[in-house]
């Protein structure tokens, strides 16, 4: 009995015995992905601005009295030089004439004077009054003849009118002003533009102004000021661009679509999540690259350049790579083999 108890335990063990555990196989880690699109480093960013002016000036007569010509439409376009408007005249023919007669006689004074004085006939002081009575003809003269001369507004460069301030007839007020007149002889477009371009402006290599009024005809443009002080409302900066070769006059106000195409040189940066960028303790950086073959990960170096505002970083890549881990890279080894789960983001080299 004994014997066919121990022949039963030994049965058992050696039924055990040969048999194999059976693991569990572990899974790859789940990680997100992001592609790593290249686009050359031709990039171009559109902004929308407005047309203005070269100069606006407020122009008025330096005379005052009743308005007899003034024969102007508002959006009318003037030449350099050309009569805007005319003060009744009369009177200051009349003080014109005036001037005149008192300078002859003043001036034959004078000559009588020195004669005179020259003989010892005359006080100094007598010599003295003929001198200052014939300079304050001559100022008198002088001021006479500039008057009359502004009773004539002429327009001071061409240009077009934007506003007019006063009607036929009326009496007008000297230095109170009476047309606005706007210089277009070189078109200008201001608009407000992102940080990034601000930040790369010495690097565009073409700007593109297209007009909404005449979409097929683009014009050349270059920046002729950035203000260094965003606006209160949008974050953005104010920039004026001179548009080239106008062939055609154009109006303040009107809409266009601005074209910046940068072309950075050396190699492309790429704007990644910004949890896709690991530090190590040295200071270094890096990114986890898939291979979309073997599905491993190996680190690829990276250099931080910019910071961007929504949750993104600029970098400039050391290394190759097709696909990066976007999230879940703090747990990862070199060598590593995962499970991608790509995501909707595309990241692009600029």
């Amino acid at each position: 009995m004994r014997h066919l108890f121990l022949y039963t335990i030994l049965i058992v063990f050696t039924s055990c015995g040969g048999g194999k555990i059976q693991e569990k196989p572990s899974k790859d880690q789940l990680v997100k992905v992001v592609p790593v699109i290249e686009e050359g480093t031709n990039k171009t960013n559109i902004a929308t601005g407005v047309s203005i002016p070269q100069k606006e000036v407020q122009l008025s007569f330096r005379v005052s009295g009743p308005l007899k010509y003034f024969d102007l439409e508002e959006g009318q376009h003037v030449k350099k030089g050309e009569v805007l408007g005319i003060i009744d005249p009369r009177d200051y023919k009349i003080d014109l004439q005036k001037a005149k007669s008192s300078f002859q006689l003043t001036k034959a004074a004078k000559e009588r004077a020195e004669k005179l004085f020259q003989k010892s006939n005359i006080s100094e002081q007598a010599y003295d009054k003929a001198i200052l009575d014939f300079e304050q003809a001559s100022s008198n003269l002088e001021f006479a003849e500039n008057a009359l001369k502004d009773t004539k507004l002429r327009a001071p460069f061409t240009g077009r009118i934007k506003k007019l301030s006063i009607e036929k007839g009326e009496h007008v007020t000297a230095s109170k002003t009476v047309i606005t007149l706007q210089d277009f002889e070189n078109t200008r477009v201001r608009c407000t533009v992102p940080e990034e371009i601000v930040r790369h402006v010495k690097e565009l290599d073409k700007v593109a102004v297209v007009f909404d009024s005449n979409p097929n005809k683009k014009y050349w443009a270059k920046v002729i000021e950035v203000l260094h002080d965003t606006e209160q409302l949008n974050y953005a900066y104010p920039m004026l661009l001179e548009v080239q070769d106008v062939d055609e006059q154009f109006l303040a106000g009107m809409t266009a679509e601005v074209y910046f195409n940068f072309n950075n040189q050396g190699e492309a940066s790429v704007i990644l999540p910004s949890n896709a960028v690991m530090g190590e303790a040295n200071g270094e950086h890096f990114v986890w690259s898939v291979s979309p073959k073997n599905h491993k990960i190996h680190k690829v170096n990276v250099q931080l350049l910019h910071l961007k505002n929504d949750s993104k970083v600029e970098v400039k890549m050391l290394g190759n790579a097709e696909w990066v881990v976007a999230t879940g890279g703090t747990l990862l080894v070199e060598g590593q083999k995962v499970r991608a789960n790509i995501g909707n983001s595309t990241i692009t080299k600029n």
